[in-house]
């Protein structure tokens, strides 16, 4: 399961893999140069941190470092060795630029000693891990872009496919209370030997959905509303247009003080439908940032050219206290044509 989590990681072509081996160990048994020659046999992406090269006393080194270069296939400058800290520097609180500075000097004299032709300290090894992490983040973009939007237009299929959105848990919790209220009724009408008399034209009655508008600066919007001013948001359903008119600032001049902010609903009737009436439930709701705000209304009944209802969703007072992007929100529910 281990082996198979380090391979889930290692795989994607974006990813670098640093191997942090010990000096004192032979490099041919480790399973994590083992697991980067499978996994990245170009070795592009490979980098070795050797580490413990003070605790070596042994002779040769240089040479077994080289032939793991060689066996792995790597350009030299993605492999470094460096000296760790102590477990007495560790004790005694040694300075981290002090440990750095004991790492120069040691490595130095084998520098002096012999050509290595690859990394030494943790400076280099910090700044090429860089380099090298840039160098692929520009190689992969432009196919992790494609793969984003291949995913983005999957996700858009599969939505497409859903149909319309139900609406956020209030909404689906309203519309499932309505209609076990409109089933209740229905068999009570079975019961008492009543037929409904109420007409269904396309489909509409029953119908659930929302409708929301995102004021951006709703402090600016506000300052800048007189004479009530409105802001619109327009869904058409069915040949119906919904209409949620937002009033951020209801004063009736402009050097009256700061009014209460109103919300309203106009539905406006297609010209084709021999329809008379339409009886909703709908409910308002604000929010912004941690603020919530909500207002329901109860079976109006809208007539054609009939005017908007609606009513304060937010006080005077309320209003002043909110900046930011604000977003109103209606959820209606159609009981009957």
């Amino acid at each position: 399961m281990i082996l198979d989590m380090c391979k889930k990681y290692m795989a994607p072509e974006q990813s670098i893999l640093l191997n942090v081996v010990s000096a004192m160990v032979d490099f041919s048994t480790s399973a994590s140069l083992q697991l980067s020659r499978e996994l990245d046999p170009t070795g592009d992406r490979t980098m070795i941190c050797v580490t413990k090269v003070d605790q070596h006393k042994e002779d040769g080194l240089s040479d077994k470092i080289h032939s793991a270069i060689d066996m792995m296939k790597l350009d030299p400058e993605h492999v470094f060795a460096v000296r760790n800290r102590s477990q007495q520097e560790n004790n005694d609180q040694v300075p981290l630029k002090e440990v750095r500075d004991l790492e120069k000097r040691m490595l130095d004299k084998i520098s002096q000693d012999c050509d290595v032709g690859y990394g030494l300290g943790v400076g280099s090894l910090s700044k090429q891990l860089v380099k090298i992490q840039y160098e692929q983040i520009v190689h992969t973009l432009p196919s992790v872009r494609a793969a984003i939007r291949e995913q983005i237009e999957e996700l858009e299929s599969s939505m497409d496919k859903l149909g319309e959105p139900v609406g956020d848990a209030r909404s689906c919790r309203s519309k499932v209370m309505h209609c076990i209220e409109s089933s209740i009724s229905e068999l009570q009408d079975e019961v008492l030997g009543r037929t409904s008399s109420a007409p269904v034209f396309d489909g509409m009655t029953g119908a659930s959905f929302e409708i929301a508008l995102t004021i951006e600066d709703f402090e600016a919007e506000r300052k800048k509303s007189v004479e009530y001013t409105n802001i619109k948001s327009i869904q058409d359903v069915g040949g119906y247009k919904f209409i949620l008119m937002v009033y951020p600032n209801e004063k009736e001049k402009a050097e009256d003080a700061n009014g209460s902010v109103g919300a309203y609903l106009r539905v406006d009737f297609p010209k084709d439908k021999n329809v008379a009436s339409m009886a909703l439930s709908y409910e308002f709701t604000v929010s912004s940032g941690e603020k919530y705000f909500s207002r329901k209304t109860e079976h109006k009944e809208f007539v054609e050219s009939s005017i908007a209802w609606g009513n304060e969703v937010i006080s005077a007072a309320d209003a002043d206290n909110i900046k930011g992007s604000t977003t109103f929100q209606v959820n209606v529910f159609v009981e009957k044509l």
